[in-house]
């Protein structure tokens, strides 16, 4: 489910709204019969239904569906209620449903496939919401409407050649008629001056002058519901004479200064250098040299005394690990030779040290006399 199928205008006063979407707007007929009329448009199909409560009134939305009761199972457990369950009308299986804005939704699984027809494109149906989070959660999330782009303040949906858009309804639309009511339907032109020529030759008068917005230039018409219609032609790719046009400094603050003082009076011209270091990447190293430096760490200095080998030569083992290799003798003669010089220093202080007393030299010089 990712494709809105149908918007659907429900009114009280059919011959009016047929009138003015037919007569003025131009928009062709497709199907017609005593409960509603649906027109010819490129994306969603645009249909007038007939209804005798004005409470109901107002502009609901259809999305195609290949299996319906499936769909109403998965929306059932992610906490969806599909109030009068699964209903047969002549253009398929039929489920409806309030979002969290209380705009009617349906999911309809249709009988045949729908033919593209040729038209005035139907672009967009904008959702304003009063609970931007609980909408977006709503059709995102439970829904699970594929996003297409977002923003703080709006988001889009991929739904087809009619995309469906969120945006948060203003507290005071100024100059934005369409922001004020809970759904709006944008048609798409290449040409808004033409068309909007046309719409005035057939009695229709716009409820404000175009303006030129970021999304592009749009103008609106109120239809006898009150329901507002916005004609939207998108901004074209700017021209080569438009971008050589834009002027190439600006008067902002530069974020850097400059390399060079400016030059005042009594102040001194500083150049500053800046001077990258020079700096080597790592060479990498490759697995021949990886194997030489291991094997390299592996080998150790190897003994080879004198007199072992043959005819009394000195003896090369390979390795540390060759179990023919010479065995040393532990070097023992130089420790003991230190040992006895240590021992022998230690009387010799520990004699000084003794005669050096008082009371030892005392009974010598008695000795001596005697």
């Amino acid at each position: 489910m990712s494709r809105l199928l149908y918007t659907i205008i429900r009114t009280t006063r059919l011959d009016e709204m047929k009138a003015f979407y037919g007569g003025r707007l131009g928009l062709e007929t497709a199907a017609s019969g005593p409960g509603g009329v649906e027109y010819r448009t490129r994306g969603a199909t645009l249909a007038l239904r007939a209804v005798t409560d004005p409470g109901v009134a107002g502009i609901a939305l259809r999305f195609a569906t290949p299996d319906l009761q499936a769909e109403c199972a998965r929306l059932e457990a992610r906490g969806i209620p599909v109030g009068a369950g699964i209903t047969d009308q002549p253009a398929g299986r039929l489920a409806e449903f309030r979002d969290p804005e209380d705009n009617l939704v349906g999911l309809l699984q249709p009988q045949a496939p729908r033919v593209e027809t040729e038209g005035p494109t139907l672009g967009a149906a904008i959702v304003n919401c009063r609970d931007f989070g609980r909408a977006a959660s709503f059709y995102r999330d439970r829904l699970g409407l594929p996003v297409a782009a977002e923003g703080l303040h709006w988001m889009e949906f991929d739904t087809g050649e009619t995309r469906l858009a969120l945006r948060v309804r203003p507290v005071a639309a100024e100059g934005l008629q369409h922001a004020s009511q809970p759904i709006a339907l944008a048609f798409h032109t290449e040409d808004l001056d033409e068309w909007s020529d046309r719409l005035h030759a057939n009695g229709i008068h716009f409820a404000s002058a175009p303006v030129e917005a970021d999304f592009g230039v749009y103008a609106e018409a109120v239809d006898p519901d009150g329901n507002v219609m916005v004609f939207r032609q998108p901004l074209g790719e700017p021209t080569v004479e438009e971008l050589l046009a834009e002027a190439f400094e600006d008067d902002e603050v530069p974020q850097h200064e400059g390399m060079r003082k400016p030059l005042k009076k009594g102040s001194k011209a500083v150049s500053r250098l800046a001077i990258r270091p020079d700096r080597e990447a790592p060479k990498k190293q490759t697995a021949r040299g990886t194997r030489t430096a291991r094997s390299t760490a592996k080998r150790k200095r190897v003994a080879s005394p004198r007199g072992t080998g043959p005819a009394g030569s000195r003896r090369k083992p390979k390795s540390s690990h060759d179990t023919k290799r010479a065995k040393t003798k532990p070097a023992t003669g130089r420790l003991k030779k230190a040992a006895r010089a240590v021992f022998a220093g230690k009387k010799r202080a520990v004699a000084r040290a003794s005669r050096s007393k008082p009371v030892k030299r005392a009974s010598a010089s008695r000795g001596r006399r005697r």
